[in-house]
């Protein structure tokens, strides 16, 4: 069950029901009328939040009873400002689809993907999507051309667990499961080859 509650007005919620195990990620669409969830019963469920309604259900992930045993936290997200695309974290892939339709428009991959995507996040263009590996990889993308415009290793090979934008879409930040703090820099569209600077945080 995902629940949906009105921040001012806490008596304003909504209920989705439909989830047959413990819910993984939710991701909101920027305009407020979808949100998606991806979940231990295997599915990944797109919302109409106001009717309460499932629109979509896809069978893309490995079913478990527990999210403790769950190979991935599917860390789904809505392309920013207008919502045009929901990225699935689906094995060491990423599935992409369109907003209304649903269908599966693309798939991001990388040769050096070898363990599940935890995590995603989009730069705040929306023009590129960082994912987070089980298996401490790094991976943007350039969504319209589908290539990988940067790639780092984590030094110890830690998974991956959260990812976020600096406002001017050239650094991300990221934690890893021990509880570590990193910064990667000079991240751009164009820089495909150029290493990026990959490095802890200080106090």
């Amino acid at each position: 069950m995902v629940k949906v509650v009105e921040v001012l007005d806490s008596s304003q919620q909504k209920t989705l029901r439909g989830h047959e195990a413990p819910v993984l990620s939710v991701s909101f669409d920027p305009k407020d009328e979808f949100l998606a969830s991806s979940s231990c019963d295997g599915s990944v469920v797109v919302w109409n939040i106001k009717q309460q309604t499932q629109v979509v259900s896809w069978p893309l992930l490995q079913k478990t009873n527990d999210v403790s045993n769950a190979k991935s936290l599917c860390r789904l997200a809505f392309q920013p400002a207008v919502g045009k695309v929901l990225a699935v974290p689906v094995e060491t892939k990423v599935h992409l689809y369109g907003r209304g339709s649903w269908d599966h428009v693309g798939t991001l991959s990388d040769d050096l993907l070898a363990q599940p995507v935890n995590v995603l996040s989009w730069s705040p263009c929306g023009r590129l999507l960082a994912a987070g590996s089980v298996g401490g990889l790094l991976t943007v993308w350039d969504v319209s051309t589908k290539l990988c415009v940067e790639r780092q290793k984590h030094e110890k090979g830690f998974t991956i667990c959260s990812l976020a934008w600096n406002p001017s879409g050239s650094q991300i930040a990221y934690t890893d499961t021990e509880g570590c703090l990193g910064l990667l820099d000079g991240i751009s569209s164009s820089s495909t080859g150029k290493a990026p600077v990959s490095k802890p945080a200080t106090d």
